[in-house]
């Protein structure tokens, strides 16, 4: 495709105002006042474009409301200054403290718990403005509670959480919060801890008061109709963190996509636009997920995603792109078409914190275009406030983000197909063939985890044709809370009827309830291990059922496409890689796995 010579491009100065128009409203964390002005402000905004369909789509969602949090150190006594860390349990916690760093990754945090002390009745005290990427290792792990040390100067302190995506589902939003209390605290008090930490035994003593309830918040979507069925998602989120106006994180984006909104609404495009404003994507893309799920056929023949988020502040940082490799090469050279050359290309999958990942994670190519790094030196703070703009740069970048979604509207040769995630390089199922017995079925407990943390249930199972052995379990995931049921092999596998079924019919068995099933799942899976819905999704190799996925949800649940898609998924990888995880469990375990049917 080559260049574009005229295109509707977006006005600095009509940026700049909406975002002081947006960050006027004030705060607009979920469930706040704040936030239902801005939705009524978007509603009001883009029907005034002349979008159509402008609607607001319920979201239901577990809100955060904080009480108070506390920290101590209890000699010498001192008092820390805090905040909650969202989504932590609403309690009190004492332990002796143990630095665990500042990880860059899970395998960085686990490199250096290898070198540290078992963590079982500690707090855990870390610098990241990622917790949740690590929260739920170290309860695994064993700590009593959770400290981040935040890095805003000034006094102020970021407000972080410890669980962000995927969510799980209404009513009983399985998993959350997590199990233990967490607090951030002030940056120098962080310096002052370290200090103690680093010259003897510090006792600590965490509170964090919060409640959790469920809430209706709502996505704000406007379209512009196209000439055919395919359409474009634009979307921005307009919530912000606790504290502040989010003049960055998120007016920025959200300013742009109203620009767009007035820019474009009556254009005519060889596909529909559709400009969605998320709601509560700080604490865990709960509106786009929530998208994902109610337009899940629409999905379907929606080409592309481009996020609008954080798009740039005053120090000038690199031109990046995070974008599914789907789409990725197509950015890249829609963005050098404007003179903006990507400077840092990443794998969206590779960090999943951003409204483009439930898009991905069903199967739609999505980008995101901003200025980083750096890191906002106020970021989730009170201190995110427009004087630190650039918006010359702000504007920049929105326009490329523009320029692209007016290409993908209207590229009559479009054709990237599904998003791809995370490639055989940065999979870890990539390293099957390294010789590392244990180190591979390590890497399939990972597996199992994603899946279990994409689908938001209770445990996640492999099982398999083991020879002298009923089906046993090779691979478990479990939630925090829930029971393993991996060495339980009294359950007859192989005489279930679940199990029959799988094998005689090699589909997926979907399960949203037990009662009015004719396939019966055994008794003890729920007596004894509370499963109230599941999945098995079978594991095939040489035309032989070598066993089965198992998805366990402790609630009835109503199991999307998406959901028995993604399954299916885990399940065929399983049996690409099948020969090397069963040369591992031979080498480790000394079982030997059935991989052919016996002769009739």
């Amino acid at each position: 495709m080559t260049g574009m010579a005229q295109w509707p491009s977006l006005d600095r100065a009509s940026v700049a105002s909406l975002v002081d128009e947006i960050c006027g409203i004030g705060n607009r964390f979920v469930g706040t006042a704040g936030e239902a002005a801005a939705r009524s402000f978007l509603l009001d905004r883009f029907n005034a474009a002349g979008l159509q369909r402008v609607r607001t789509e319920p979201v239901e969602l577990l809100s955060y409301e904080a009480v108070g949090a506390t920290c101590e150190i209890l000699k010498p006594f001192q008092t820390l200054r805090a905040v909650g860390l969202q989504y932590t349990a609403s309690a009190q916690a004492e332990g002796v403290a143990i630095y665990v760093g500042r990880p860059s990754s899970i395998d960085d945090l686990t490199d250096i718990l290898a070198r540290l002390p078992p963590l079982n009745g500690r707090i855990a005290v870390m610098h990241s403005y990622w917790p949740w990427l690590f929260a739920e290792l170290l309860v695994k792990k064993g700590v009593a509670g959770i400290v981040v040390i935040s890095e805003t100067p000034g006094g102020t302190i970021s407000h972080l959480t410890a669980q962000l995506y995927p969510v799980p589902t209404a009513p009983s939003f399985e998993g959350r919060p997590l199990a233990v209390p967490g607090v951030t605290i002030d940056r120098d008090d962080g310096a002052q801890l370290l200090t103690y930490v680093a010259n003897g035994v510090v006792r600590l003593r965490i509170e964090h008061s919060a409640r959790y309830k469920p809430f209706t918040s709502g996505n704000v979507v406007g379209e512009i109709p196209g000439a055919t069925d395919e359409c474009v998602v634009v979307g921005a989120h307009y919530d912000t963190q606790l504290e502040g106006v989010g003049a960055q994180d998120n007016a920025t984006g959200l300013a742009a996509l109203v620009a767009l909104a007035d820019r474009w609404a009556g254009q005519d495009f060889r596909r529909t636009l559709k400009l969605v404003a998320f709601c509560a994507e700080e604490p865990g893309m709960w509106g786009a997920t929530d998208y994902c799920r109610r337009h899940e056929a629409d999905l379907r023949s929606t080409v592309a995603m481009i996020n609008l988020d954080a798009l740039a502040w005053a120090l000038p940082g690199r031109r990046a792109l995070l974008a599914d490799p789907g789409i990725a090469d197509y950015a890249v050279a829609r963005a050098a078409e404007i003179g903006w050359e990507i400077e840092d290309l990443t794998n969206a999958s590779l960090l999943r914190a951003a409204d483009l990942n439930p898009f991905i994670d069903a199967g739609v190519p999505a980008c995101w275009f901003w200025r980083f790094p750096p890191q906002h030196p106020y970021y989730h703070s009170s201190g995110d406030v427009p004087a630190l703009l650039d918006m010359a740069a702000v504007s920049e970048v929105a326009n490329v983000a523009a320029y692209t979604a007016y290409a993908l509207l209207n590229d009559e040769e479009l054709n990237l197909g599904r998003a791809q995630g995370l490639g055989a390089e940065e999979d870890p199922r990539g390293s099957s063939d390294r010789g590392d017995c244990s180190g591979l079925l390590d890497d399939l407990d990972k597996h199992l985890e994603q899946l279990r943390h994409r689908l938001g249930t209770m445990r996640v199972t492999l099982r398999l044709d083991v020879d002298g052995r009923n089906f046993p379990v090779v691979g478990e995931a479990v939630a925090e809370g829930s029971p393993s049921i991996k060495h339980d092999e009294s359950v007859d596998q192989r005489g279930a009827a679940t199990a029959q079924w799988v094998i005689q019919t090699r589909k997926v068995l979907v399960q949203s309830e037990f009662s009015n099933s004719q396939v019966r799942p055994p008794a003890a899976l729920v007596d004894a291990y509370g499963v109230e819905a599941q999945m098995l999704a079978p594991v095939v190799h040489n035309d032989h059922v070598a066993g089965w996925i198992s998805v366990h949800s402790s609630t009835r649940r109503d199991w999307s496409a998406a959901d028995v898609s993604q399954a299916e998924a885990e399940a065929s990888n399983i049996s690409e890689n099948l020969p090397s995880i069963c040369q591992s469990l031979q080498e480790t375990r000394g079982w030997k796995v059935i991989l052919e049917s016996s002769p009739s």
